[in-house]
């Protein structure tokens, strides 16, 4: 655990922190601060016994975001759909899910880790397959054969022919 007199700073910052977004430079350079503070906070403040850190989380399903995600149809809108289409778990996270990584951070026996930034974003920046791919959607809903004759052909640097799936719809 922490020793007596330590503490900790737990900083809110956003995956747009980490990841331009379009035509939102104002919002962006705010969150790069963000994910740099802590970051020197923790040189700093280290000789203290203070932790310092911060959450980057991505899109977040809350009371205020929540007409914003969903139609009148109780579907998501399309550009929301597009969004979904690029983060792994293929979903926003709960505010729960966001609670958890701040208090993992937060947590006394985390007495060893400064300087970070969590990640909480459904796997978005962890680089999955973006519009540049010409496989964007087909690799996420293509079976386990699919993907294995991909990573086969992908060895030999042959790109196989892996055909559309129809759009889902969401539940």
């Amino acid at each position: 655990g922490r020793r007596e007199g330590s503490g900790g700073v737990l900083n809110i910052a956003s995956v747009a922190g980490l990841v331009p977004l379009w035509l939102q430079c104002g919002f962006i350079a705010a969150k790069a601060g963000v994910v740099n503070l802590p970051r020197a906070m923790a040189i700093e403040l280290a000789s203290a016994g203070i932790l310092v850190n911060a959450i980057a989380p991505g899109s977040t399903l809350t009371d205020g975001t929540r007409e914003l995600f969903y139609g009148d149809d109780g579907r998501f809108t399309d550009s929301v759909q597009q969004l979904l289409d690029h983060i792994p778990l293929a979903r926003p996270a709960e505010v729960e899910e966001i609670a958890q990584g701040a208090l993992f951070l937060a947590d006394p026996d985390n007495s060893y880790m400064t300087g970070h930034i969590l990640t909480v974003d459904g796997g978005w920046t962890a680089g999955y397959v973006r519009d540049f791919c010409q496989h964007t959607n087909s690799l996420r809903s293509a079976p386990i054969a699919n993907f294995t004759e991909f990573k086969r052909n992908t060895s030999t640097h042959q790109i196989p022919q892996v055909p559309k799936p129809e759009t889902p719809t969401n539940p």
